[in-house]
């Protein structure tokens, strides 16, 4: 009878071990997360911020981190009225770009576009931003040999600006 409460014992420690080093293990694997993710968090939160300012933002729909020559977040959503409105941020000081949705191409349309022009690529993601004080979608495509291609599309038009492949 002592045997079995010894071995019922040493099953209750191992259990209790493995339960300790399986949180443990989620803990680390949070933080890790939430420190990974801060930098998007903090640049979402500062540009949202600056919309409202800017704009009647009521509700957010995107947000996108452009880098090119410089750095813009930009935020998509509706105003107090349900307009659909962009707001464009620059990182540094300068001046925030609002337009109205509907005065250029949606994100699926630049995507479709780059789709129907680089038919053997993948399309990865997409950001809106400023290149050349013109506002552009960056449209992030895959080659079928791996290395990345990126595509400026501009917002108005839906023309091809800036092309470069094979990073």
């Amino acid at each position: 009878m002592a045997s079995e409460e010894l071995k019922e014992q040493k099953r209750v420690i191992i259990l209790l071990v493995l339960v300790a080093i399986l949180l443990t293990v989620i803990v680390m694997l949070s933080i890790f997360y939430i420190r990974a993710t801060h930098p998007m968090a903090q640049a979402k939160r500062e540009a949202v911020k600056i919309a409202e300012e800017y704009t009647e933002l009521e509700t957010v729909d995107n947000f996108y981190w452009f880098n090119r020559k410089e750095t813009y977040f930009t935020v998509t959503g509706k105003d107090a009225s349900g307009k659909e409105i962009i707001v464009v941020v620059p990182e540094k000081s300068g001046n925030v770009t609002v337009l109205n949705q509907e005065d250029g191409i949606s994100e699926d349309q630049a995507k479709q576009m780059v789709a129907q022009s680089y038919k053997e690529e993948e399309i990865q993601k997409a950001n809106l931003g400023l290149f050349d004080g013109e506002v552009v979608w960056e449209i992030v495509a895959k080659s079928e040999e791996g290395p990345l291609n990126y595509y400026l599309i501009t917002f108005k038009e839906g023309k091809e600006v800036n092309v470069i492949q094979n990073i």
